[in-house]
């Protein structure tokens, strides 16, 4: 969470509060891969005029590891 001390002289668009949280999940079916999942929220809410707004995204990934390493 983010918490802005507007002044009133700031417009009332401002950016006041935002909040952010997130959450993921992986999975290793096999030695060298990997697979999850990602969940994030955020939200926005203006200084005065009572705009607000959510956002949510979802977001895969995938790693495969060919477990080589290379020295020189």
């Amino acid at each position: 969470m983010v918490n802005i001390w507007n002044s009133n002289a700031q417009s009332p668009s401002s950016f006041h509060p935002g909040y952010y949280a997130l959450t993921n999940l992986l999975y290793y079916p096999v030695k060298n891969v990997m697979a999850g999942g990602e969940f994030q929220y955020g939200r926005r809410v203006n200084f005065q005029n009572g705009y607000n707004f959510n956002d949510y995204r979802v977001q895969f990934s995938f790693k495969y590891s060919y477990g080589k390493t290379f020295t020189f």
